[in-house]
């Protein structure tokens, strides 16, 4: 549970939201996917760093459930869909709506 909290605050880091805003980038900067690791530095929405935390944290108990679930319903959502698809991850828009 411990380590879940901890995780869980990267949720929110940078867009303030469990979610995906693209404040200052596009889908294709890396700093929108990144970081290669669990550092703050030279990263943003750091997508691929956050989906591995709520999916490791949902269902946990932590006080970010509510978080992991929103961020995991904002994946499946239209609007980041059609971003996906925009970007041809079209296995990763299947994946997450069953589809």
């Amino acid at each position: 549970m411990r380590f879940g909290n901890a995780l869980g605050t990267w949720l929110r880091f940078f867009t303030e939201k469990p979610e995906i805003l693209l404040k200052w980038g596009h889908w294709e900067y890396n700093q929108t996917w990144g970081p290669t690791h669990f550092n703050v530095m030279n990263s943003r929405d750091a997508l691929a760093t956050k989906l591995f935390v709520a999916l490791a944290i949902a269902g946990a108990g932590t006080r970010y459930e509510a978080d992991a679930k929103a961020f995991l319903d904002f994946l499946r959502s239209a609007k980041a869909r059609t971003a996906f698809e925009k970007q041809g991850f079209t296995v990763l828009v299947k994946s997450a709506t069953g589809t």
